[in-house]
């Protein structure tokens, strides 16, 4: 059982880093400018079962203002941009931030962290593997007892 919670964990995760779609922009004019930097990263769109929309690749200040109070908050210097990668804990769900070349933030991964929130389609850790299949498809790579699965949109 473990070990299909880390498989689950890892497949939320990997959901949440995958390429979902929407091209980069070529628009490089966005020094300073959070929203306009949010053009430059490829985005998808996450709804939990509360409602709460975190854009991974959108503009973090739009994220997180509308995300309400965090538990815990952590910064730590970027290993890629100058600047300050983020981490917001929520009840259940981390939402970590990073800058971009032109120093923005934008959001960077979603991490689910325990039951009690989900995805809306369902997707909670916890779920068996076949639950995982009927809300994400067949479609993924397993290796090692992780299983990644690649989204579009």
């Amino acid at each position: 059982m473990k070990k299909f919670l880390a498989i689950l964990l890892a497949a939320l995760m990997a959901f949440t880093m995958a390429a979902c779609g929407g091209a980069a922009s070529d628009d490089t004019d966005a020094a300073g400018n959070d929203a306009a930097s949010a053009q430059n990263h490829a985005t998808c769109t996450v709804t939990l079962d509360s409602g709460a929309v975190i854009v991974i690749g959108g503009a973090a200040n739009d994220t997180v203002s509308k995300l309400g109070d965090h538990i815990d908050y952590m910064e730590a210097p970027s290993c890629v941009h100058e600047g300050s990668d983020k981490v917001y804990t929520y009840d259940g769900y981390t939402v970590t931030t990073s800058p971009d070349a032109a120093g923005n933030e934008y959001v960077a991964e979603l991490a689910l962290t325990s039951d009690v929130v989900a995805l809306d389609n369902g997707v909670y850790i916890g779920c068996t593997l076949d639950e995982v299949k009927a809300a994400f498809g067949d479609s993924f790579e397993e290796s090692f007892g992780v299983c990644k699965f690649t989204l579009d949109g």
